[in-house]
């Protein structure tokens, strides 16, 4: 069943392109990313971005508008100071647009109980280990390709494995991940030089990821994972 939907994702996200590609309205785009993740499980009773993880993944993009900027702005010059001369800038030579962007990530997610944690709740030591497979889907407010604003998207993602670990090593009895994930997410890019640019988010799921289970050791609540990634990108 998980590759039946693995399949599908990829498809999906293949589709995506030949259609970005066939009917964008601007320029098309396409990368790559890799990165970190810090992670947490709202209602595991630990709190913290304490879980860290990687992220990677490919995306492709498309320009939807032209500028928005009314076009009866006046163009006037401004004239910037710098330390040995003055610099005439053109406000039209920075467009804000609209972009639309399609990814397909696999990304490290989980939660991690510092000592003092693990010394308060009695376990020692624990770690839960998860892993996605995602598709963001999101619009970008982006200023002249070098600020983008990602704004609030939906990210639908496929759980792929789930280890939960205490000082004794596996944890057994305990409910599984629900196979699926739906979250939103937000975040900021800019580009640091020529194809290549860093991006930062942020990611909670809107329902829950694990179902609670009462008939255990301890209580399992319902639980929300929340990631924050920072990532390096290049933009072909």
């Amino acid at each position: 069943m998980r590759k039946l939907i693995l399949f599908f994702t990829i498809s999906l996200f293949a589709t995506g392109l030949l259609v970005a590609q066939e009917t964008s309205v601007g320029v098309f785009k396409g990368g790559v990313r890799a990165g970190l993740t810090a992670s947490q499980i709202s209602g595991d009773n630990l709190t913290g971005f304490h879980k860290p993880g990687a992220i990677v993944g490919v995306f492709a993009n498309c320009t939807l508008t032209d500028d928005l900027r009314s076009e009866n702005r006046k163009s006037k010059n401004i004239n910037v100071e710098l330390p040995d001369k003055k610099v005439a800038v053109n406000p039209k030579s920075l467009p804000v647009f609209l972009s639309l962007q399609m990814e397909l990530d696999f990304a490290m997610k989980g939660s991690h109980a510092t000592p003092k944690q693990a010394g308060v709740y009695g376990t020692g030591k624990y770690t839960l280990d998860l892993g996605y497979v995602e598709i963001p889907l999101f619009l970008k407010l982006c200023f002249g390709n070098v600020v983008e604003i990602e704004l609030p998207g939906p990210v639908f993602g496929v759980n792929l494995y789930k280890r939960e670990r205490d000082m004794y090593g596996p944890i057994q009895g305990r409910p599984n991940m629900k196979w699926y994930e739906f979250s939103f997410m937000a975040g900021l890019s800019w580009m640091i030089r020529g194809h290549h640019g860093l991006n930062v988010r942020y990611y909670n799921s809107v329902l829950p990821v694990r179902k609670p289970n009462w008939a255990v050791h301890h209580p399992i609540q319902q639980q929300y994972n929340s990631v924050l990634t920072f990532c390096y990108f290049y933009q072909f």
